[in-house]
């Protein structure tokens, strides 16, 4: 799991996977995870000219402590949402078969 959807305060508590420690054995399901993102780094390059975050509501409407969870977020994620070598560790780490990935929030332009 790359994200958590914890509040500030209990950033650093984890959560029990039941996947975890099941290895590709007779007993283990297949485990889709269905709610991943990707950040492509050449996109934020095209747009960069014309994306002003000022305008973006994710940034507008945020106050300072979901702009600081967020600047923590994005640091302790970045390489687990560029890196395909990673993530797939992760994913075998959480005992991940599939993911489904979409954009992450800050390249919706």
């Amino acid at each position: 799991m790359l994200y958590r959807c914890l509040p500030a305060a209990n950033r650093t508590a984890t959560l029990r996977n039941p996947a975890r420690g099941k290895r590709r054995g007779a007993s283990r399901h297949f485990t889709v995870d269905i709610h991943c993102h990707v950040l492509t780094e050449a996109a934020d390059a095209l747009v960069k000219p014309y994306f002003k975050s000022e305008s973006e509501p994710l940034f507008r409407f945020a106050n300072a402590a979901t702009r600081e969870v967020n600047r923590l977020q994005g640091i302790a994620t970045h390489d687990k949402i560029t890196s395909v070598e990673t993530r797939l560790k992760a994913m075998d780490k959480a005992g991940i078969d599939v993911q489904a990935i979409s954009p992450a929030p800050f390249q919706y332009h």
